[in-house]
């Protein structure tokens, strides 16, 4: 096993006060009568062989040297709140259960994940993370890592699980830990809260409030209804639908992004616009983006709590070319990326949208681009979001699977008050859409040379149904989009 090397103790002062994000979150969270809500969790299906009591000192040395893992709990004072960090790893160990034994052995493990994720966390009283290692076969086996997003955010997660990676194997290997190249949670905390205070915060956010005038009050919601959607998991506040983008699409995606000289999370943004503007039929489009919030080599190098919300105002001109879409859009991510530390909360202050029922923007589109080619030992690794926190109305996730996997694509959506047949027409078309928008064209026109508006935007099943219909009423209509006319259509015959 890999001896100890010298670890940089945490600071003195082992009482820190919270972040402006964590504030944010606090408050928040004791209006969340579930206590659910900003819990977030991911299960890491390793297929290989794993050694547990390696895997529990890799565990432990991580815990000794990030200060997010040593958080005990917090402290409300009645002035304010403070996160109280231990000094060392303590007894802290990492659970180990083998369920290979277990006649479904799969439902075992799954059961154990739903019992630490649904389980809300005593900010006050107990350590606000939950790791286990699950033993499912001798050639696979979970681990479950499960935070309250008050401490850690998702890059901060996946800081922590590419270090425990990385220990575990020099443990396997024998070989020396090395050493962190993380930074201290009162170094992250103190660079913020200077930021806060700054002449540059004061110009950014006056920015934000001039980049946001004028624009539309209100987004309509894609799937509120009068229905109820069953909760993703265990007792978690919100349902999810999943569906898949097969590698040779996705690679497809990839490289018409790379001839367009843009990332391909911008060109997924840049066709998600394009298919918003298409259902709903609106010029102007408000995209809530989730960022890292991470403008320093500090704040990069250290898991905590430190990610935001750039919202993305958008339009879509009636003869503009996907090219012409995808520049606006890069360049409109790019404005949000230079000016990522002005808080969300902030600005939906400034738009006077924070209470009374009003957003600020319509969906949230994440896009999660890392740790997909994750091995352990060799061995292939699959990722499992379980909840990645609160929402609202629509959070569309965008996961990259790796190279041979192509993409998963998650709607999360609140249970209650939701339209269930909407979410999942919206998950397929935009499924399909993704795909169409840059399959090759039987003109040899490349993608990003169509016109936007003309992108196909229904299944191959709706636009079946309304062609059936396209000699009566509802063809002879140019008041409507595409997809109001189809709806019309199964509105009138609803078995066709």
């Amino acid at each position: 096993m890999p001896s100890d090397a010298t670890v940089a103790p945490a600071p003195a002062a082992s009482r820190l006060p919270l972040s402006e994000a964590q504030r944010d979150i606090w408050t928040a969270h004791t209006l969340d009568p579930t206590g659910l809500k900003y819990n977030i969790a991911e299960c890491r299906d390793i297929l290989g062989p794993v050694d547990p009591v390696l895997m529990a000192a890799a565990w432990r040395r991580l815990v000794e040297e990030a200060d997010v893992m040593r958080t005990r709990c917090f402290e409300d004072d009645g002035e304010q709140v403070w996160q109280l960090i231990d000094t060392d790893a303590g007894e802290r160990t990492l659970p180990y259960t083998d369920v290979s034994g277990a006649a479904d052995p799969e439902g075992a493990a799954w059961g154990l994940v739903d019992a630490a994720v649904g389980a809300s966390f005593d900010l006050t009283g107990e350590h606000p993370l939950r790791c286990m290692l699950i033993k499912l076969a001798d050639d696979r086996y979970f681990y479950v890592y499960a935070f309250h997003h008050l401490v850690v955010d998702g890059a901060g997660m996946g800081m922590l699980l590419q270090r425990l990676v990385e220990l575990y194997e020099r443990a396997v290997a024998g070989e020396p830990w090395g050493e962190s190249s993380f930074g201290g949670l009162a170094a992250l905390y103190a660079e913020d809260a200077a930021y806060r205070a700054s002449e540059q915060a004061t110009v950014e956010r006056a920015a934000w409030r001039e980049h946001l005038a004028g624009a539309p009050e209100s987004f309509p919601s894609l799937v509120r209804g009068a229905g109820r959607a069953a909760p993703a998991r265990a007792l978690l506040p919100f349902a999810r639908r999943t569906v898949l983008i097969p590698a040779a699409e996705a690679d497809r995606l990839r490289a018409v992004a790379r001839a367009e000289r843009v990332s391909w999370p911008v060109f997924v943004v840049a066709l998600f616009t394009v298919y918003l503007h298409r259902v709903t039929d609106l010029d102007e489009l408000m995209v809530a983006l989730p960022v890292a919030g991470r403008a320093t080599k500090t704040a990069r190098s250290t898991p905590g709590m430190t990610s935001n919300i750039v919202p993305l105002r958008l339009r879509v001109g009636t003869d503009e070319s996907l090219r012409t879409v995808v520049r606006a859009v890069a360049a409109e991510v790019k404005h949000g990326l230079r000016h990522q530390l002005t808080r969300f909360e902030d600005m939906r202050r400034d738009a006077g949208t924070l209470t009374g029922g009003r957003r600020l923007t319509g969906p949230v589109l994440n896009i999660m681009a890392f740790n997909a080619d994750l091995t352990v030992c060799g061995s292939t690794t699959v990722n499992h979001n379980v909840t990645s926190g609160p929402v609202e109305d629509l959070n569309v996730t965008v996961y990259d699977l790796g190279a041979s996997d192509g993409f998963r694509i998650d709607f999360d959506t609140p249970v209650e008050g939701v339209d269930v047949s909407a979410v999942a027409a919206h998950q397929d078309r935009l499924a399909a859409f993704l795909t169409h928008a840059v399959a090759p064209s039987p003109g040899g026109v490349e993608p990003a040379e169509r016109n936007a508006a003309e992108l196909e935007v229904l299944t191959a099943g709706e636009r079946e149904v309304l062609l059936g219909a396209w000699a009566g009423e509802v063809a002879d209509r140019d008041d409507v989009s595409l997809v109001q006319r189809f709806e019309e259509q199964v509105a009138r015959v609803p078995d066709a």
